[in-house]
């Protein structure tokens, strides 16, 4: 099966999450005592062949500021759908929430300088936060805070329910929401010059996962610790934080070897004489 799916294009990160799916069906299985014998699943590997994981995106602040920029002055859409937009935008870069936790975010769980993380919503399904440690409140600082007073005020001034809400009142499709909303405005930013032409020629919509990354990026940056990252985003594990989330940013490369070169040029003379 997993060679199959190989074949048909799967990345080897799509592959190994197949593989441990299937093999926690298998141990259920077991457990229930409908399987009797060894999980098939273990031994298995994942075809060398497999494509390997495409380089993920982490969104700058540039990009993030530039993006809620096209999306405002997008004259083609509706006041309350831009706002929408900005804010699931917002929480993901700003607040560091996964795109279940942005849908699952409530007003009763918002008290003007903290949000409280309680649930997830996937689909139609709602579940408690990925792990424990997802389960804790994260600041919510001025920009953030200024779009959800805009929202809450376009809502009716909800004291409780979904922040981002759906016409019936249920949690708003964040992927409709990048479908109907989010691209269209960027393939008509026609409204949009900030002077950088190099910014607005590559300006695109990357997901909202890329929002995470970015600003783990850019806290890891700042801090120079990883720890500040891995707190905002609420890993169990900052191997986690710095494996698939901290990006490197040329920018900030070429400025430490030129750092490096300052420091070492002068040893490297006195060597020479």
């Amino acid at each position: 099966m997993l060679a199959h799916f190989a074949q048909r294009g799967w990345g080897r990160r799509s592959l190994q999450h197949a593989k441990s799916l299937l093999s926690g069906i298998f141990t259920y299985a077991k457990n229930l005592g409908v399987l009797d014998g060894v999980n098939p699943v273990q031994g298995t590997i994942i075809p060398r062949k497999a494509v390997a994981p495409a380089e993920t995106h982490a969104s700058t602040p540039n990009e993030v500021i530039a993006i809620l920029d096209v999306l405002k002055r997008a004259e083609d859409l509706q006041e309350r759908p831009k706002l929408q937009a900005q804010t699931a935008i917002a929480l993901m870069f700003f607040a560091g929430l996964r795109p279940g936790e942005a849908r699952g975010a409530t007003w009763e769980n918002y008290d003007g300088k903290t949000l409280s993380v309680k649930q997830s919503v996937w689909r139609k399904h709602t579940t408690d936060p990925k792990t424990t440690s997802a389960a804790k409140p994260v600041p919510v600082i001025e920009p953030l805070r200024e779009l959800l007073a805009e929202l809450r005020a376009a809502d009716g001034n909800p004291r409780s329910g979904p922040i981002l809400r759906g016409v019936k009142g249920k949690p708003l499709s964040l992927d409709m929401l990048a479908h109907v909303v989010i691209r269209p405005a960027l393939r008509n930013r026609t409204n949009y010059r900030n002077g950088q032409s190099k910014d607005w020629m590559q300006l695109a919509w990357q997901g909202y996962y890329a929002l995470r990354r970015g600003i783990a990026t850019q806290l890891n940056t700042i801090t120079r610790d990883p720890m500040a990252a891995k707190g905002l985003l609420r890993h169990s594990s900052v191997n986690t934080t710095l494996t698939h989330y901290i990006k490197s940013v040329p920018e900030v490369t070429a400025n430490g070897m030129a750092q490096v070169e300052q420091l070492f040029s002068g040893v490297a003379g006195q060597a020479v004489q």
